[in-house]
């Protein structure tokens, strides 16, 4: 994932000293920034091509240039508009990271609530990024720049200490309507897996 601390920047002043003020190239004030791209981010740059850096640059204000070369995007601009633009593309990747089943279960039931039971919505406030729920797997996506990543994976340890799972035996749990088991869950603000001869509980403490 490309975080600012990767990014090659370059001021003004040095391309004015390189290249002989205005006339180089840049003026004083101004900035350039190579920020490096992930695969999946080059990807998705490249299928959406030029539409895509137009609307980046008509809302940022800077000039874009993707080289598919060196799978880096060449921003130039004002200083500010060259950094909100590194900290946009940082929030664009970002790692996957393991969590409990039961951590998992509750993300997924609160996904759309509101208010204090929304969970996904306070870590994401708390931590100033966006948090993906992988569905095929017992993981989260997290995309920010790399402090906001940081904190969390920091904040993701907490769920961990208020949710439980138990397993509760059952001698034909395909007996157990489908519409019945929703309407406990529901009630009861838990998560319910059939397994063949029990059921797999989830939720808090």
């Amino acid at each position: 994932p490309m975080s600012l601390a990767r990014s090659s920047w370059n001021t003004g002043a040095a391309f004015e000293a390189g290249g002989g003020g205005v006339a180089g190239g840049m003026d004083r004030g101004m900035a350039c920034a190579e920020l490096p791209l992930d695969d999946a981010v080059f990807i998705s740059f490249c299928r959406r091509g030029r539409k895509r850096l137009r609307e980046m640059q008509e809302t940022f204000g800077v000039t874009l240039r993707l080289d598919r070369q060196q799978l880096v995007l060449r921003v130039t601009g004002p200083a500010s508009n060259v950094q909100a633009v590194s900290k946009h593309v940082a929030t664009l990747s970002g790692p996957r990271r393991p969590v409990p089943a039961a951590v998992w279960a509750e993300l997924m039931r609160t996904r759309t609530s509101q208010g204090p039971e929304a969970l996904v919505e306070r870590l994401q406030d708390a931590c100033g990024c966006r948090i993906h729920i992988e569905r095929s797997d017992q993981e989260v996506h997290i995309f920010g720049d790399e402090e906001a990543v940081a904190k969390a994976d920091q904040l993701l340890d907490e769920p961990a200490l208020k949710c439980t799972q138990d397993m509760i035996p059952t001698s034909d749990s395909s007996a157990l309507s489908g519409p019945t088991l929703q309407a406990l869950a529901q009630k009861s603000k838990i998560s319910l897996r059939v397994e063949p001869c029990f059921l797999v509980v989830y939720g808090l403490k």
